[in-house]
């Protein structure tokens, strides 16, 4: 598979690369020279995306040891900064203390139950440790002022605020993705920061489709950022 103009490896067994990934990278927007911890890397392809966008480091922690060393060789085929290794986030001892300016998270959304078996199904835990898990692991990770940011489906809104603030990490940007123009929310976009003020932005929803089916120019400058 090419991504990002290099040839990387993608294992079927392991939970894929998606159009979520692309969106998130765009949403997290790391800043340069920033220091990233991407809970549940995969094989890499989030930590890639954002280092094709901007010059930073993302250290990738994944449990599954497989999918871990496909991110280390997806990470060296793409000259990356950072490291990936396997580990579980839910153990303290598995997260360095305050290191990171940003957190992402892009966890399997969908029933543990569901689909092919394999490791897709390891990767479904995700779902089932729940919002307090991730944001406790990021709480620990950030640095004052530091970042989590995620992607959710619209039903577990209410659920991540909740786990967010509970965790000192303030809601402070949320963006819904509408498949097509004039359709509901399929995804959401949502920050916390790690003590941050009160108050939640409400960023213009994301179209990915015009009503007749095409490409948004929104989605265009996403995919394709340096053709502006």
């Amino acid at each position: 598979m090419i991504l990002c103009g290099r040839e990387v490896l993608q294992d079927g067994r392991c939970f894929p690369l998606t159009g979520d990934s692309v969106l998130l990278a765009a949403f997290a927007a790391p800043k340069a020279g920033g220091r990233v911890l991407d809970l549940g890397a995969g094989q890499g392809f989030l930590g890639i995306l954002m280092q094709e966008r901007v010059r930073c480091e993302v250290d990738g922690l994944e449990r599954d040891p497989a999918a871990a060393e496909i991110a280390a060789e997806n990470y060296r085929r793409c000259a990356c900064a950072g490291t990936v290794r396997a580990g579980d986030w839910r153990a303290a001892a598995a997260i360095p203390a305050e290191r990171y300016d940003l957190c992402v998270c892009n966890p399997p959304y969908f029933p543990p139950d569901a689909g092919p078996h394999g490791r897709l199904a390891a990767a479904r835990t995700a779902e089932r440790d729940g919002a307090e898990a991730v944001c406790a692991a990021a709480r620990r990770a950030l640095r004052c002022g530091g970042r989590l940011c995620l992607c959710l489906p619209p039903e577990a809104l209410t659920g991540w605020l909740c786990a967010l603030r509970g965790a000192g990490l303030e809601p402070k940007r949320l963006r819904p993705v509408l498949p097509q123009q004039g359709r509901s929310p399929s995804l959401l976009l949502l920050e916390g920061r790690k003590g941050g003020r009160p108050g939640l932005r409400w960023l213009a929803p994301l179209a990915l489709r015009t009503r007749r089916g095409a490409e948004t120019a929104a989605l265009k400058r996403i995919y394709r950022p340096d053709s502006e």
